[in-house]
């Protein structure tokens, strides 16, 4: 039994030994864990980023692309109103009165659109006949002269 105490003491004692040893060297504090500590991971992910004095290049702001909204068929003014016209095409560039009838006229680019506007049976002037003639471009492609319009309407607006 005295073999079995023997190593249980030692047992114990060295715990007390490692607490006297501490004592003797001297003490370090120990080190810092705040954000200003670094590994040598933390440096090779920080490296890459500009210092915050340090403006990163501009990109260039660019708008995304927005779909043109589609021209409706130059026969869709077949029957439209005055206010409806207006809505679509604004203001005409030149307007004539010859009662009961009016006379509106659109240019763009060489482009002109005739619209003959007549009493509706609610009594509103509405679309009767339409002319498109070009000046410019002797195919008088008629949809694509309404489209020209149509899309400097849209831009005035």
């Amino acid at each position: 039994m005295k073999i079995g105490s023997s190593i249980f003491a030692a047992l114990l004692a060295l715990p007390a030994l490692g607490v006297l040893s501490g004592c003797a060297t001297e003490e370090t504090p120990p080190p810092e864990t705040t954000a200003q500590t670094t590994t040598a991971s933390d440096t090779t992910e920080t490296a890459s980023l500009p210092a915050p004095d340090e403006k990163a290049p501009a990109q260039p702001a660019t708008a995304p692309a927005v779909p043109e909204e589609p021209v409706p068929a130059l026969e869709t003014l077949q029957g439209l109103d005055s206010v409806a016209v207006t809505a679509l095409l604004g203001q005409p560039q030149f307007q004539r009165v010859d009662n009961p009838a009016e006379l509106w006229q659109y240019r763009k680019n060489g482009c002109v659109l005739d619209l003959f506007l007549y009493p509706a049976t609610n009594g509103a002037l509405a679309v009767d006949h339409l002319e498109t003639r070009h000046f410019k471009d002797s195919e008088n492609d008629a949809q694509s002269c309404f489209a020209a319009i149509v899309r400097a309407a849209r831009k005035t607006s």
